[in-house]
Parts: structure tokens; sequence; C-alpha cells
């Protein structure tokens, strides 16, 4: 991430440029956690996240992951949505920097199953965080069905269906983390464990 734009990179290529939102699919929170933490190392103009699982919060306290320099965590109580949505918000409207919500899945359970809520808590805080010229990265979990199908939750269905937002998805593959760029298709490639 170069320090005077909020832009998410792998390599030389720009995975998510300045002002965008991208939805981060994932079926390994392993994986997820790994994507989302190299994210952080390269933000050098600071960075919110938005921890609505608590895994990553768990994973720097236990010492897991390290704790990364101008990262502020917010790790919202039951219920308190509106509160950490504000408070990202506030922090993200000072400067560019990238801005993380992990996960719609736990935006979702915080607001107590209500869609619309955590809906317009969600689109409230890309939307302003993108116009502030920020990067946005909103992780949802991708589960298979019945029939061996991935499907996301309400929330990142509806985020997806709407292609506002560029789609990674991100999986273990051995000792790395792959990231693929999805195109044309709505859900993450394969079927099983992917």
């Amino acid at each position: 991430m170069d320090k005077n734009r909020g832009e998410v990179s792998a390599g030389d290529k720009v995975l998510v440029g300045e002002g965008e939102a991208a939805l981060v699919i994932c079926a390994d929170p392993l994986a997820k956690a790994a994507f989302l933490d190299a994210a952080l190392a390269g933000a050098r103009s600071g960075a919110v996240y938005v921890d609505f699982d608590l895994m990553y919060s768990g994973h720097v306290a236990s010492g897991l992951l390290p704790g990364r320099g101008g990262v502020e965590i917010i790790a919202p109580e039951r219920g308190g949505v509106r509160e950490a949505v504000g408070e990202a918000i506030a922090r993200a409207a000072q400067d560019r920097m990238l801005v993380i919500v992990d996960s719609i899945n736990g935006a979702l359970r915080a607001c107590g199953g209500q869609e619309q809520a955590a809906w317009s808590a969600l689109m409230m805080l890309a939307s302003l965080a993108r116009g502030g010229g920020s990067a946005v990265l909103m992780s949802c979990t991708a589960v298979l069905d019945p029939k061996g199908l991935w499907r996301l939750s309400p929330v990142g269905g509806r985020l997806e269906e709407l292609g506002i937002a560029t789609r990674l998805y991100v999986r273990g593959g051995g000792r790395r983390v792959v990231v693929e760029a999805l195109r044309g298709a709505r859900t993450p490639p394969g079927r099983g464990s992917e």
C-alpha cells in the first residue's frame, strides 16, 4: 500500500485502488486472517480494523499475529454496531487509509440477525470511507450448501449482486495464501474443499 494513497496491492498488482471497495470471500478463516494481516502490513498510512468476528484481535492478543503500528482495532460489543461504525467513519474521514470490516457475517450477528441494520451500517461506512479516498475490504465467509455449491451470507450476497465491489477469493495454498480476483462467476470457483 503506497503511503500517499489508499490502495491494496499484491506485488506489483493493485487489487483495490484508492476510493474502492473489495469483498474478500473466503472459506478458510486462517487464510483470511493471513491475507488481511498482509494488507495491514502494507498499510503505511494507517488502518482501521473493525473486528466483528473478534478473530483478528484474538490472534493479536494471543501473539499468533503481530500487533501492527498505525492500526486501530475496533472490536464492538454485541449490539454496538452503530458505535463501531461511527468510530471507524470518524477515523477514516481524517485520512486516506485502509478500512477493514471483518466480517459481514459478524456484523450481521452483531445486529441480531437484522439484515437491513447490518446492510445500512456497512454501506454507510463503505460509502464515506470510499468518498474520502480510503480502500475498504469487507470479508465474507463462503459456505458450501448441501449441493456442494458456495453460498454467501445474505448481506454479502447482496453486495456481490450489486457489483459495486471488487471480489477477491482468498484461500490457503499449502504454506501460502492464494488471492484470485473473481470475474464473471458470482461465487468462488469449484466445489468442495477449495
